[in-house]
C-alpha cells in the first residue's frame, strides 16, 4: 500500500488526515547546539512547535520511511531528535525517562529493497 492509498482508506473511515513530508516543508534536520540551549530552559525553536503542534493533535501518529543504512534516513532522525526532545516527549525522573506521549499510538512502514530473506537473517 502506498502513502495516498493509506490516506484515502482513512479518510474513508473518516479519519482526519494531516501529511508532514519533511523534504516538502524543507524541515531542517540538523540538531543545532542553540536547540539544545533551548532545551534546558524549555523553549523550543519555532519550526520545533510548529511539529509538536502537529504530533499533539495527532491521536496516530504514521511514519512511511524507507530503511536506509538499517536505520532512520537523516531527514527523519534529525525530525525525530529535535520534535521528540527532552521536555516534550519525555523527561527524566529518578527511575530514568518518563514518556509523555502515552496516549499517543504509532504506526510504523519502514520500506527497504532487501529480501525478506536477507532483512530477517543477518547470521546468513
Amino acid at each position: 500500500m502506498n502513502c495516498r492509498n493509506y490516506r484515502k482508506v482513512l479518510q474513508s473511515k473518516e479519519s482526519e488526515v494531516r501529511v508532514r513530508d519533511l523534504y516538502e516543508l524543507g524541515f531542517d534536520q540538523v540538531l543545532k547546539g542553540s536547540d539544545l540551549l533551548n532545551l534546558q530552559t524549555g523553549k523550543f525553536a519555532d519550526d520545533i512547535k510548529a511539529e509538536q503542534e502537529q504530533i499533539e493533535w495527532a491521536d496516530v501518529i504514521t511514519f512511511v520511511y524507507p530503511v536506509w543504512w538499517a536505520g532512520l534516513p537523516a531527514m527523519l532522525k534529525g525530525y525525530v531528535d529535535r520534535a521528540f526532545a527532552n521536555g516534550f516527549a519525555f523527561t527524566y525522573g529518578e527511575n530514568g525517562p518518563i514518556g509523555l506521549l502515552s496516549k499517543k499510538k504509532a504506526i510504523v512502514f519502514s520500506t527497504t529493497g532487501f529480501s525478506s530473506v536477507v532483512w530477517t537473517d543477518w547470521d546468513a
